[in-house]
């Protein structure tokens, strides 16, 4: 909460400004282009009553185009006498931006929830997108400050994707619980660095399998130092969203999200099934209604060519009980939810600067860490990082699990994913994850550009 105090003759304004003037515009740019208006939407925002500054249009529908929400191509349209033309943008939706436009919620937490639809980890993605719209669930009171870090560190630690080696245990049931059994302790593995958000993930997860808002759940979340209001905060945005989903059809054709939910009947179904939110046992219920009755449709179909025989000698299963089970969903990796994360944010990713000393060879210290992010309000090829104009320079946050890493432990990736930046004292990166080298190509949208710097020119350079 944040109080300004003016004397009694200072100039105020008599309204305040409007709300296109003060909030993101990615939505905007995605209903105008719904709508089908022509022009580009720079054009369109200047016939508002009200327009917005240009630059913020530019901007969002620059972010659209990195999210691979909005296609960009070059036109050309008369205009300035005879003869004349001008270059001019036309920007058109892609089927991500069609997407994105059945959601009302921010275009990031919307290509968050698809890319958890397209790879089967739609509960997570779903709790890492209320994550990103809530305050953090870990307390930090100023009497147990290391409690409350040590805290944190476990969580993250048990959650932390493996960068490098061998990949890291699946996500089982409703929890993490599987993660990092050998790095516990807080010590760490060899190429795995925590996550700040991959750490709500857990502590969330760990929250429902111990009750949830029950008792029992409430007071193992007070040993924890977590904010029972904040994880019942995000209990209720999980809701939302999947709610959201399913009014906009999204992942109901292929079986994946149940049509028509509501709060209400999620809300419902997490009491009854021991004080969780209800949304994962709203899809494992609805996927195992759609396995079953896919099975029931290719038994009938076998009985129609003369199967039945074949089915009748078949042993039988218990009352009440498929005669094959439905086979569980497969587990969800950490570097899987970390990539997703990665190609959710983007361009919001980070190379890590962390040379080890010239002297001793020790790795770079946690304080000397430096994260170079791309621009784009630089000018220049914005495909480039700094956007041509070379990278900002931030630092991760002294919040985050990653405060204290040093450069030893981005070697086996020097690319992080943040959700904000922040001045205070410095420019900080908050909500630090890392990002497995392979998700940038593959994830993170843009051209793949391959240069032949040889010098010679021979050789045959491609791009693409």
């Amino acid at each position: 909460l944040a109080v300004h105090l003016f004397p009694s003759d200072a100039p105020l304004a008599q309204h305040a400004q409007p709300e296109v003037r003060r909030v993101a515009l990615e939505q905007l740019v995605l209903r105008i282009k719904a709508l089908g208006l022509p022009g580009p939407a720079a054009e369109v925002c200047e016939e508002l009553v009200e327009p917005p500054d240009p630059r913020a249009v530019r901007a969002a529908v620059a972010e659209l185009a990195h999210l691979g929400a909005i296609k960009q191509t070059a036109s050309h349209a008369r205009g300035g006498g005879v003869g004349s033309s001008a270059e001019r943008s036309a920007e058109r939706l892609t089927s991500l931006g069609w997407a994105l436009t059945q959601l009302p919620i921010d275009a990031r937490l919307g290509k968050l929830l698809l890319l958890g639809l397209v790879f089967g980890a739609l509960d997570e993605c779903l709790t890492v997108a209320a994550a990103l719209s809530s305050r953090s669930p870990f307390l930090s009171p100023p009497d147990a400050r290391d409690r409350a870090d040590a805290s944190k560190r476990n969580f993250a630690q048990a959650a932390a994707p493996r960068l490098a080696g061998a990949a890291s245990p699946g996500l089982a049931g409703s929890g993490l619980a599987g993660f990092g059994a050998a790095a516990a302790g807080g010590g760490g593995d060899a190429g795995r660095l925590p996550s700040d958000l991959l750490a709500c993930l857990q502590a969330y997860a760990d929250f429902e399998r111990r009750g949830g808002l029950g008792d029992a759940g409430c007071g193992w979340a007070r040993e924890r130092l977590l904010s029972i209001k904040t994880l019942q905060g995000m209990a209720s945005l999980k809701r939302q969203l999947l709610e959201a989903l399913s009014g906009a059809g999204l992942g109901v054709a292929n079986g994946q999200v149940p049509p028509g939910l509501r709060q209400s009947y999620l809300e419902s179904l997490g009491r009854r099934s021991g004080g969780g939110d209800g949304c994962r046992q709203a899809l494992e219920h609805w996927s195992t209604r759609q396995q079953q009755g896919q099975q029931q449709g290719q038994q009938q179909g076998q009985q129609g060519r003369g199967g039945a025989r074949l089915l009748a000698d078949a042993p039988s299963a218990p009352p009440g009980r498929a005669a094959n089970p439905p086979a569980s969903p497969p587990p969800v990796s950490a570097e899987l939810l970390a990539s997703i994360v990665a190609g959710a944010l983007f361009p919001q990713v980070a190379y890590v600067e962390a040379p080890p000393s010239t002297k001793t060879g020790a790795p770079c210290p946690a304080d000397a860490v430096r994260l170079h992010v791309r621009d784009p309000d630089q000018g220049g090829d914005s495909s480039l990082p700094g956007g041509g104009g070379g990278p900002s320079v931030a630092c991760v946050h002294p919040s985050s699990v990653n405060a204290r890493s040093d450069g030893a432990a981005y070697a086996a990736s020097p690319f992080v994913a943040f959700h904000e930046r922040v001045l205070t004292t410095k420019v900080y990166a908050r909500d630090v994850t890392p990002v497995p080298p392979l998700a940038l190509p593959l994830l993170c949208g843009g051209r793949l550009r391959i240069e032949n710097d040889d010098g010679g020119g021979g050789g045959g350079g491609g791009g693409g």
